[in-house]
């Protein structure tokens, strides 16, 4: 929703009150245009629109969604988003084998080739240029997550529930202490990011614009990123708790834990990524506060 939200094209008005309201469920594609080197979807003018080519590695959702909204570079370095209606009906789009993935068996994600997709103008949400999608994508990618902390919370409500002795109470008890406080916290960290992406969103600034900039989304990630640790204490709590029975498939503990380890790569930047390597060696250190 984010973003088609933050564009201006003919395709905001038609496709954001239905991806606001649930009405139409959307897959999307752009993380490729955080890599370095040849973009892999590229999208080159034509007369009455966009023609796109390329191979998104990740599209999740395929044979479930009803539009796929997607970001291609253009040759003078440009971002254009467009929203595909129906996809998995156009010729030009070539779906792979699901992919075998921890976590994500059920999610139809798939490597998606274009073949010369013909995009009309209508269909378009919004063009950017370069520095601002980057600068838009590092503070919407900023915002605390709130699946990482729910993660958590199961893994305490569980381990309140299993049996008790006065380790697992206490462990049990200081962790939703931690909860709480990272929920506080992540409350006032996403109020502060949320007003560098509403500026994002209406401004054509640089990418890396400066101290209050640079600041605020530094906050977001390592408050993601003290969530993010949160969960994979607290779940690692949980399998240590249970013992042997965790690793059962019908036991919700071996789940919580691939879920936190996934939530380690989803949405994932240079800033999140650094503040994960940093505390894996400085686990007392890195995103403290």
């Amino acid at each position: 929703v984010r973003r088609v939200a933050g564009g201006d094209g003919p395709a905001r008005s038609v496709w954001l009150p239905r991806l606001a309201n649930g009405s139409t469920l959307a897959g999307i594609g752009f993380a490729y245009l955080r890599r370095p080197g040849l973009t892999a979807v590229r999208a080159s003018r034509t007369s009455a629109g966009w023609r796109i080519e390329g191979e998104a590695p990740w599209i999740t959702g395929w044979g479930l969604m009803q539009a796929l909204v997607l970001m291609a570079r253009t040759d003078d370095g440009s971002v254009v988003t467009v929203v595909i209606d129906r996809p998995a009906e156009h010729p030009s789009l070539v779906a792979g084998e699901p992919q075998a993935l921890a976590v994500m068996g059920s999610t139809g994600t798939v490597t998606l080739s274009f073949h010369g997709l013909e995009v009309s103008d209508h269909d378009v949400a919004g063009v950017q240029t370069d520095a601002q999608w980057r600068r838009r994508d590092r503070a919407g990618s900023a915002l605390p997550a709130a699946a990482p902390l729910g993660i958590a919370d199961r893994a305490i409500r569980l381990l309140g529930e299993g049996p008790r002795n006065a380790v697992v109470s206490e462990v049990a008890s200081t962790l939703a202490s931690e909860l709480a406080e990272r929920r506080a916290a992540a409350d006032r960290v996403a109020a502060a990011v949320a007003a560098v992406v509403a500026e994002a969103a209406a401004e054509a600034v640089p990418a890396n614009d400066g101290e209050p900039f640079d600041a605020a989304i530094a906050q977001g990630a390592a408050e993601r990123d003290r969530g993010l640790d949160l969960a994979r204490r607290a779940t690692d709590a949980l399998v240590a708790a249970t013992g042997g029975r965790a690793i059962s498939l019908e036991h919700p503990a071996q789940r919580l834990s691939r879920e936190a380890t996934f939530y380690l790569i989803q949405a994932q930047t240079g800033e999140l990524r650094a503040a994960s390597l940093a505390r894996a060696v400085a686990p007392n250190l890195a995103g403290s506060g």
